[in-house]
């Protein structure tokens, strides 16, 4: 990992990525806050977050509108009990946004599993969400899903400024396991009730 100019790396990553999107989407981005430089592994980070955007993409209609928001954390929002890196020196939020068929709860539940498929949502999402979750969780972050049917999906990524230190020179093994409970929420946007996965 080394120190990223972290507004510049959302910047250069949504040019890319508006390359390999479909022509008929539409990915706009916007700055809540400007932003430090942060410890991050760029590729990999940019990997995770071409994953949940891709996936955005795929379970939408032609023409799909979708949006990238970059702001510094409230850390009275992060999740519990396992908030992200608690001895960092603060944190950002990157939040990506469509507004297609969204997901039951049942299928988001699962979405974040290897190979999950579900009709109607990322059909080709295979092991999509899952790296992502493992290379959110290498860098000390946490996945948040909000999401209901017909009103489309937010995902957000929150980030330590400053990741927690490596064991034994290493990430931590267990970096890159499924997601447990507690370690990323789900919530429908319409009960505001928020679902664990089992």
């Amino acid at each position: 990992m080394r120190q990223v100019d972290f507004h510049t790396f959302i910047e250069d990553s949504a040019d890319e990525w508006r390359e390999q999107l479909r022509d008929t989407t539409n990915l706009s981005v916007m700055f809540l806050d400007r932003l430090p430089d942060c410890d991050i592994d760029a590729e990999k980070l940019k990997t995770a977050l071409w994953q949940i955007l891709k996936n955005a993409e795929d379970a939408g209609p032609d023409g799909a509108e979708l949006s990238i928001s970059v702001w510094l954390a409230d850390t009275g929002r992060l999740e519990t009990p396992a908030p992200p890196a608690p001895d960092s020196e603060g944190f950002v939020e990157v939040m990506i946004a469509d507004r297609g068929s969204g997901m039951s709860e049942e299928v988001a539940r699962h979405a974040f599993e290897p190979f999950f498929s579900e009709k109607n949502f990322a059909e080709k999402s295979g092991l999509g969400l899952s790296i992502s979750f493992g290379i959110i969780k290498q860098h000390g972050g946490q996945i948040r899903m909000e999401t209901s049917e017909g009103y489309g999906t937010e995902v957000t990524v929150v980030l330590p400024i400053s990741p927690p230190p490596r064991q034994g020179g290493r990430m931590d093994s267990t970096s890159a396991e499924g997601p447990g409970i507690g370690e990323f929420g789900i919530e429908n946007l319409l009960s505001g009730s928020r679902l664990y996965p089992k």
